[in-house]
């Protein structure tokens, strides 16, 4: 292990991570074996790899020989679920974890993993049981009474399909919308005056193609701004639920 602790203390992790499965497969010392297993797991969330950190974790709890270990990675792998946007695995990860240990330290980590994953799923109901077992007591503030607007994808594009810029608009992005209408008009203009001039081709492949263009992009574009107006308005929910959460440990 001395080797894969230079190179992870050198920042070089994924080489780290390589002489951990060299450990891993030479060793069968069960301290020699955990610590190579939560090593490699330090190497795959340092690189970001938290999808492939979850798939190692589930095959390395098979390897767990002790309690410890096991409430360990069943940590890890809830966190790594969360981080990689899988919140359904997230769920229930924390789930099995709670079956299994009960309310303790490590599963109140997991069950706000749990919540804010619900919370990333819209699953206001379900998150708002949780929080309030979470944090119980009269004082509490309870943002569940006041959950965060989102707005629609699919209006987003309707509107956008119909009315340039609306969808933009409707996203909150006035600024995006006056462009959008703007060069949809520009292209309507440039082809109904090469109509008008007769220049026939030009109008329907230039005017016409510059518009359609615009006009697509606009949609999709409208659909898209929704989808990080409601991440914003997620986060920001979650960072106050998690705040709310943690001060009460």
């Amino acid at each position: 292990m001395a080797v894969a602790d230079s190179l992870y203390a050198g920042e070089q992790y994924f080489e780290a991570g390589i002489f951990c499965e060299r450990v891993l497969f030479e060793q069968q010392q069960p301290d020699v074996t955990t610590k190579a297993i939560l090593l490699e797991i330090n190497c795959y969330k340092n690189q970001e790899q938290f999808d492939k950190a979850a798939r190692f974790i589930a095959a390395a709890q098979t390897r767990a020989v002790s309690d410890t270990l096991q409430k360990a990675l069943y940590t890890e792998l809830t966190t790594c679920y969360y981080l990689a946007g899988d919140f359904d695995n997230c769920i229930a990860a924390a789930d099995r974890a709670a079956v299994l240990y009960g309310n303790t330290g490590g599963t109140r980590w997991m069950n706000l993993l749990k919540l804010l994953s619900l919370n990333e799923q819209q699953r206001w109901q379900e998150a708002a049981v949780l929080y309030r077992q979470q944090v119980p007591g009269d004082t509490l503030t309870d943002y569940y009474a006041h959950i965060p607007h989102l707005k629609n994808e699919d209006k987003a594009s309707w509107l956008a399909t119909f009315i340039p810029g609306a969808g933009h608009f409707y996203a909150g992005n006035t600024l995006e919308g006056i462009t959008s209408i703007l060069l949809q008009g520009a292209g309507v203009y440039y082809g109904v005056t090469s109509w008008l001039n007769g220049y026939y081709i030009s109008a329907l492949l230039a005017g016409g193609g510059v518009a359609g263009a615009f006009h697509l992009g606009g949609v999709k574009r409208a659909s898209e701004l929704v989808k990080i107006y409601n991440r914003k308005k997620t986060y920001e929910f979650n960072q106050q639920v998690k705040q709310s959460v943690i001060s009460r440990w």
